[in-house]
C-alpha cells in the first residue's frame, strides 16, 4: 500500500531566534491548513521510492490547457452529484487517461511508463494524491465561471428593493 505524507520544506540553517524556531516547529508539527494551501505537494512511497506529487506549475497548466479543460468539463457534473468523490475522480481519470497520463507523470517527475507500471493500489493512491494536490486548479476554474455566469444572470430579486415605508410620526396615545 502506498504511504502518503505531506511534503515539507526544511530550512538548511538553524534559527537563532527561539520564538521563530518555536513557531516553525509548531507549523511543521501541526501541518496547518494554511501550509497545505500554500504547498499542497505530498510524498508517496511508490515502487519502493519516495515520490513527490506536486501541484502543476503555471507553465504546465498552459502547456496542458486543452486536456485540463476537457477534464474540467467532464468534472462539472460531479459538482452536484452525491457520489463518493474518490471513486468518481478515479473513474473520470480512467476515462480520460490517454490525455491525463502525461500530466500525472509530469507532476511526479517520471514518465508515463513508470506510472503505468505501478501496482494497482499504488496507481490509485497516485491518482487520488494527484487530485488532492491539483484540485485547486479546477475549483478556481469553476469559481471563475460561476462568478461570470452569476454576473450575467442575476437572480430574481437581487436588484434594488422597494423603498421602505415612511416613519410613523403620529403621537402615541
Amino acid at each position: 500500500m502506498a504511504r502518503i505524507t505531506r511534503a515539507r520544506t526544511v530550512s538548511p540553517a538553524p534559527r537563532a531566534d527561539a520564538a521563530a524556531a518555536a513557531a516553525t516547529s509548531s507549523v511543521n508539527a501541526g501541518e496547518t491548513d494554511d501550509l497545505a494551501i500554500l504547498n499542497p505537494d505530498v510524498t508517496l512511497t511508490l515502487a519502493g521510492e519516495e515520490i513527490v506529487v506536486r501541484e502543476l506549475r503555471f507553465g504546465e497548466q498552459l502547456k496542458h490547457g486543452q486536456a485540463l479543460s476537457e477534464f474540467a468539463n467532464a468534472l462539472r457534473p460531479l459538482l452536484s452529484a452525491p457520489e463518493d468523490e474518490d471513486n468518481a475522480v478515479l473513474d473520470l481519470l480512467s476515462r480520460h487517461w490517454r490525455q491525463m497520463s502525461p500530466i500525472v507523470a509530469q507532476s511526479v517527475g517520471r514518465d508515463t511508463a513508470f506510472v503505468e507500471s505501478l501496482k494497482a493500489d499504488e496507481g490509485e493512491a497516485l491518482m487520488l494524491a494527484w487530485w488532492r494536490v491539483n484540485h485547486g486548479f479546477f475549483l478556481r476554474r469553476f469559481l471563475r465561471r460561476f462568478v461570470a455566469l452569476r454576473g450575467k444572470n442575476p437572480e430574481a430579486g437581487a436588484g434594488s428593493s422597494p423603498p421602505s415605508s415612511g416613519t410613523d410620526t403620529a403621537p402615541a396615545t
